[in-house]
C-alpha cells in the first residue's frame, strides 16, 4: 500500500495540517504473517540485516523454534550477512551455531570491507529503530554512508495503533520494551525516513503470528490492519 497523493506533500514538508487525516491506498495485503513478509521480499535477494542476532537470552529458544529471523532471511535470500553491535551475541553464534556470515560492529563507523564489492538490495532493520536514540541522525547517516552499495531500506517498527497497544490503553496503562524510545505510526515513521532522505515505496502491516484456525479472528486482523502489530515500510535509497 502506499499513502494517498495528497498526503505526499505533507510528510515531504511543503504543507502542513494540525488535523491531517492519512489515509492509504492500493492493493490489499493478502499475507500478515511478519516473518511470512519479510521472507518473501528478500527472497532471491542480497541482503545486510542489522541487528542480525536478536537478545542473546532469547537466541536459543528461536533458533529451537525455527523463528531465529537471520536464519529465516538467510535461507531465503541469494545472499546475506548479519551486522549486530552486540558482540557478545556474535561470539555466541559463531562459536555455537558455526554462523559465519554474522559481524560485530556499528554500520555507521566499522570497516565496509565485508559489504564493498556487491551491490545490495535491501538493507533489513527489524525492530531495532525504536531503539535508537536519534532516528533521523541514525537513518540519514546510514543513507550517506550506504547509498553507493544500497538500492532500498526495509524497516520494521512496532505500530503505535496496534490492538494490544490499545487494550492497555484502555486499562490506562502501558505495556513497553523499557530500552524504547519511541512508538510510530505509518505516518511518523515514513516522515523519519523522509526527513533521512529516503522515498518511501511500499507499506505493510504485520502480525506477529496470525490465528490458523479462527477464520473469523484471522479476517478480523486483515480488515483491520492498521491495528496491526508492526508497520513494515520499503523505502529507496
Amino acid at each position: 500500500m502506499k499513502f494517498k497523493n495528497s498526503v505526499i506533500s505533507y510528510l515531504e514538508g511543503e504543507l502542513f495540517s494540525n488535523g491531517l487525516t492519512v489515509g492509504l491506498e492500493g492493493d490489499k495485503q493478502s499475507q500478515f504473517d511478519r516473518i511470512a513478509i519479510l521472507k518473501e521480499l528478500c527472497s532471491a535477494k542480497k541482503i545486510i540485516h542489522l541487528g542480525c542476532a536478536d537478545h542473546l537470552d532469547l537466541i536459543d529458544s528461536k533458533i529451537k523454534h525455527n523463528i531465529w529471523l537471520h536464519k529465516i532471511l538467510d535461507d531465503s535470500a541469494d545472499k546475506c550477512i548479519g551486522i549486530d553491535i552486540n558482540e557478545q551475541a556474535i561470539e555466541y553464534l559463531r562459536t555455537n551455531y558455526k554462523q559465519e556470515n554474522v559481524f560485530a560492529g556499528n554500520i555507521l563507523d566499522m570497516p565496509l570491507d565485508i559489504i564493498r564489492n556487491e551491490k545490495w538490495d535491501y538493507i533489513v532493520l527489524g525492530e531495532i529503530i525504536e531503539h535508537v536514540d536519534n532516528p533521523v541522525q541514525f537513518l540519514s547517516d546510514l543513507h550517506t554512508r550506504l547509498k553507493p552499495l544500497v538500492k532500498a531500506l526495509i524497516i520494521t517498527a512496532p505500530n503505535a495503533w496496534s490492538s494490544k497497544i490499545l487494550s492497555k490503553v484502555r486499562q490506562n496503562t502501558e505495556t513497553i520494551n523499557s530500552d524504547h524510545r519511541y512508538w510510530f505510526t505509518p505516518y511518523t515513521l515514513a516522515k523519519v525516513l523522509v526527513r533521512a532522505g529516503y522515498k518511501v515505496e511500499d507499506i505493510l502491516f504485520s502480525y506477529f503470528s496470525m490465528p490458523k484456525r479462527n477464520l473469523l479472528k484471522a479476517y478480523f486482523k486483515k480488515k483491520h490492519f492498521l491495528q496491526a502489530d508492526s508497520i513494515i515500510i520499503k523505502a529507496s535509497f
